[in-house]
């Protein structure tokens, strides 16, 4: 569970909180909460899904500089490949394990796994190698110094989204929070307008905003258009 869906789960829940207080109407309060829990559902799913993507794109571009680095130490490619496998992910391996492949069909393994140009660009300075020979770390240099910038790229890019987060959610709390010191300070003299079936419409309508407003911000921090990926 990623800390963006953890932000989501706390937000929806102190929105319920506070959507209990000033529309005390059940029928309002389970419409809300049946929404909420359907965006929930929802969200998890992208979310899921993004971090799938984000962590996979991280493991490669970790995969790729192992392996590239190895070559100071060694001078084939089956031994920097083995080399960087070391540090791959505990679940990567499994699955590698689990469809008792050799070691030798490594790099065809994580090609159905990293389906990344980044690694694509890889594997040609791979068979470059192997049919002209030279300096692997020359032939690489470019895609080496890619593979830092764009690994830099996704560490401030998840950095920046759950800042972010924090600060829209932040942003509408203290709008929220106006909403509970009204109705506290005010008293018996807001009642009859609290009561009333356009109040409660009225402020039904403005934390079904926050809902959508809540799924377009994360909708947009999800984005994750400088990961260019091919089809198999």
């Amino acid at each position: 569970m990623s800390k963006n869906f953890i932000l989501n789960i706390m937000s929806i829940l102190i929105s319920t909180l506070i959507i209990c207080y000033i529309i005390p109407d059940l029928i309002f309060v389970i419409l809300f909460c049946g929404i909420s829990l359907s965006y929930l559902i929802f969200i998890y799913f992208i979310d899921k899904k993004y971090t799938y993507k984000i962590s996979r794109f991280s493991e490669c571009c970790n995969f790729i500089e192992n392996t590239i680095i190895s070559f100071n130490f060694v001078d084939s490619t089956t031994a920097a490949l083995n080399n960087a496998k070391k540090k791959l992910n505990k679940k990567t391996l499994e699955n590698f394990d689990e469809n008792n492949k050799n070691s030798e069909d490594l790099l065809y393994f994580l090609d159905k796994h990293y389906t990344f140009n980044i690694f694509n660009i890889f594997k040609q300075c791979l068979k470059i190698f192997e049919d002209v020979g030279g300096n692997f770390l020359n032939i690489s240099k470019n895609l080496l110094n890619e593979t830092k910038r764009l690994s830099y790229l996704n560490i401030k890019t998840e950095k920046e989204s759950v800042s972010y987060l924090f600060s829209f959610i932040s942003m509408w709390l203290f709008a929220f929070l106006i909403l509970l010191v009204a109705k506290l300070s005010l008293g018996n003299f807001t009642s009859e307008i609290i009561e009333s079936l356009y109040f409660k419409i009225i402020s039904f309508c403005g934390f079904l905003f926050y809902i959508v407003s809540l799924y377009l911000y994360m909708k947009r921090l999800y984005k994750t258009d400088y990961i260019m990926e091919y089809k198999l």
